[in-house]
């Protein structure tokens, strides 16, 4: 088992046994602070993972979105490449690859002014995430510069370092219950 996939259990394990009163205060703390930057804000574009299982929930993050007018894309996963299609509502999802929610919608193309909630199993003091293990928002990170990257994590996850490698991609705001944290470019 490599560092990372020991990270990654240890993080899903203990995400599982967080009390749920507990974890829902701290997801609408967090949920809170995400609406109130002036990065989420000032979006046209909000590029949002649909939630699943025990991930952070991401779904009144995006009905918001819609109902603040801005512009909403889920990610759509083909032949190992992800990229984001648009939604008008939550009942234009659809099961995708891995089961995850996905859209059949238009094609994202211009990525200006775009916010994007990005899932991260922990992350670090360095503004490194630790994903699922598929390399799928590494990837999509190192092709679209001027995208505004923010992971919204209890800080129960956030460690002083996590293993990475060259191919991992830092994120740019790292939102906790406690905190919004920015990266300094």
């Amino acid at each position: 088992m490599t560092e990372k996939s020991g990270l990654r259990k240890r993080c899903l394990e203990e995400r599982k046994v967080i009390p749920a009163d507990t974890f829902d205060k701290k997801v609408k703390a967090v949920t809170a602070k995400l609406f109130s930057s002036d990065e989420y804000k000032s979006a046209g574009l909000i590029l949002s993972y649909v939630s699943v299982e025990n991930e952070f929930p991401t779904r009144e993050i995006i009905e918001r979105s819609l109902l603040l007018g801005k512009k909403v894309a889920v990610p759509y996963i083909e032949n190992c490449k992800m990229e984001f299609k648009f939604i008008s509502s939550l009942s234009d999802l659809v099961s995708g690859a891995y089961n995850i929610p996905t859209s059949r919608g238009e094609t994202v193309t211009a990525f200006d002014n775009a916010f994007c909630v990005t899932p991260a199993l922990c992350t670090d003091c360095s503004f490194y995430r630790l994903g699922y293990g598929g390399g799928y928002y590494d990837r999509f990170i190192n092709e679209h510069d001027g995208v505004f990257y923010a992971v919204p994590c209890l800080s129960d996850f956030i460690f002083d370092e996590i293993p990475h490698n060259t191919y991992d991609q830092k994120v740019d705001c790292i939102i906790t219950e406690k905190s919004i944290g920015r990266r300094c470019v």
